[in-house]
């Protein structure tokens, strides 16, 4: 069952067009992974799923289309977004950041339960939740974006570039409790990632983009496989 459809999705900055066209979906419980060198256009990609920036072309979750530039009607259909550098509101507690990924939800009790859920998943988390999100170290800090998105109760989870900073221990929990997530609560995920090895192996599909083009499709396992796909992004 497809969740996210896409369809000759065109976006850009100003006049300069950076996505020409791009078609793509991701099943319901599906880990898709896009690849691709830097200026590619998965960031845009992604903000423009999430209403970010305008765009044209289809977007749908559950067959419903989504007005384009509209942030709140993405999150209404609960696509949750982890931006590249996090995000997370530095000057606010964890606890607050938590809170602050709750803000469109009004069952108060089950919020508290969320809290207490992802405090417990990362228990980092649980420790240091009164101390302010721009004290924790990087890795600390995609916990509680990740977290953060969860609260919104998300069918879509993007993420974009999780392990963009983090030392190669933490990013391999990190993937590690991605692929715990999806696995126990069937989130789909869309994630940009330049660590092709791991986010490969924790998805079902990959996408390669080359100059706002989607150039490869492929199950992950025939990506890993590819020689082409080996050389430019694997290492090999």
């Amino acid at each position: 069952m497809t969740l996210l459809e896409v369809k000759d999705l065109r976006a850009g900055y100003g006049r300069s067009e950076v996505l020409h066209g791009i078609s793509f979906t991701v099943g319901a419980g599906e880990i898709a992974v896009m690849l691709g060198a830097n200026g590619a256009g998965k960031t845009t990609t992604l903000r423009a799923l999430s209403g970010l920036i305008d765009r044209r072309g289809d977007v749908a979750i559950n067959g419903e289309k989504l007005p384009a530039g509209d942030a709140a009607r993405a999150v209404s259909e609960r696509l949750a977004h982890v931006p590249e550098g996090r995000g997370t509101f530095p000057g606010f507690t964890v606890h607050e950041n938590l809170m602050l990924g709750a803000y469109t939800r009004r069952d108060r009790a089950a919020v508290a339960q969320d809290v207490a859920y992802w405090q417990e998943f990362f228990p980092i988390l649980g420790q240091r939740a009164k101390q302010r999100a721009g004290t924790l170290s990087g890795g600390e800090q995609q916990m509680l974006a990740i977290a953060r998105a969860m609260m919104l109760r998300p069918q879509l989870l993007i993420l974009d570039e999780p392990s963009q900073g983090l030392a190669p221990v933490i990013v391999r929990d990190l993937f590690s409790r991605l692929s715990e997530i999806n696995k126990s609560m069937g989130i789909a995920m869309l994630i940009v990632e330049q660590n092709a090895h791991l986010s490969l192996s924790i998805a079902a599909r990959g996408y390669v983009l080359e100059a706002g083009k989607i150039s490869v499709s492929q199950p992950a396992a025939e990506l890993q496989a590819n020689d082409e796909i080996r050389r430019a992004y694997l290492g090999g």
